[in-house]
């Protein structure tokens, strides 16, 4: 019983070492130059990511190096609510830009990203409600922007992404409420563009979907009200829930052959109101319910099929709510709606 004890006692003594040792090395890594950003070893000590700290500068430059060693990240939280930022330059070594770095900088009108920049990834809501900011590069390598990335950036209008992009999907809410927004190249690497990804992005006036693109998640572009012209690549499957809701000026939808569509989700193109002829791709086996419902000036329906294709599709309980069409014409024949 003396000997369980001691050994217990013992274990306590070192996990109690181990603590203390650990917060030692925590506190003495964490270190501030004479600008006052603070630094901490990241990379299994190898490289150093960068915080604030006590800088309070408008123009502020993201060192390549410190003490020897690569400034590769910019922390959770780095600079966020910080009302004085107004340009950031961010150096080439910088791989990952962590969530909420930049959120709600309402002064950051100007981010740089140094040529050769080696980004890699965008955390969420990294530069959320940076309500300033007008206009982004994204650099060449960034693979990754995570959820609400750009949310409320109400004065961006653009957003150029290198023509070798490697991002491949657009997350969740990434430009939601970006309200001046008026184009953006989708990257063709991109396969999946996720729910809310320019919800209600007011000024958007076009949108080209690459082929490369193979799902549309719900709401995707809902309440783009600019929308005036939608071409979607030969590689998506499905068009997702309110996906174009009350994007009330959207008039031209061209799908791209081969068609690869299958399915077009409940309410997908609900209350485009300016929508006057869609010719829907033979490769659709789904129309969920209201999926065009409230298109009242939709008077041209045709089917790149047959009648008894266009009989095969399934259709979902008034997916064609208060539009004027009465008939839809097929390859080889006109049909009653």
């Amino acid at each position: 019983m003396k000997n369980r004890l001691v050994r217990f006692l013992a274990l306590i003594l070192v996990f109690s070492i181990c603590v203390l040792g650990c917060c030692a090395c925590s506190c003495a890594d964490v270190t501030y130059d004479e600008n006052g950003f603070e630094y901490r070893k990241t990379n299994f000590g190898f490289a150093y990511s960068i915080s604030e700290g006590a800088c309070t500068d408008k123009q502020i430059e993201i060192p390549k190096t410190y003490k020897g060693l690569s400034v590769s990240e910019i922390n959770n939280h780095a600079f966020m609510s910080n009302e004085k930022l107004e340009t950031v330059k961010i150096s080439k070594n910088v791989e990952n830009i962590r969530s909420q770095a930049f959120e709600n900088c309402k002064n950051l009108k100007s981010v740089i990203f140094e040529e050769g920049s080696k980004l890699k990834s965008i955390g969420a809501s990294a530069f959320e409600s940076c309500v300033s900011l007008t206009k982004i590069n994204v650099p060449e390598k960034i693979k990754t922007i995570d959820g609400n990335a750009f949310e409320g950036c109400v004065n961006l209008e653009s957003v150029i992404f290198d023509k070798e992009s490697k991002l491949d999907k657009i997350n969740h809410a990434t430009f939601f409420g970006c309200e001046k927004l008026k184009t953006i190249q989708i990257p063709n690497r991109v396969t999946l563009i996720e729910n809310r990804a320019f919800y209600n992005c007011k000024s958007l006036q076009s949108i080209e979907i690459p082929n490369s693109v193979e799902y549309l998640n719900n709401q995707a572009f809902s309440w783009c009200e600019s929308l005036e012209s939608l071409k979607i690549g030969s590689g998506l499957k499905r068009i997702g829930e309110e996906a174009f809701e009350g994007c009330s000026n959207l008039k031209n939808i061209v799908f791209v052959a081969p068609y690869s569509i299958s399915e077009i989700k409940f309410a997908a193109f609900s209350r485009c109101r300016s929508l006057e002829s869609i010719e829907i791709p033979a490769s659709v086996e789904f129309i969920s319910s209201y999926a065009f419902s409230g298109c009242i000036n939709l008077l041209n329906i045709s089917f790149s099929g047959t009648v008894a294709e266009w009989n095969n599709v399934v259709k979902g309980e008034s997916w064609n709510e208060s539009v004027p069409a009465q008939t839809v014409k097929c390859i080889d024949g006109i049909v009653e709606i």
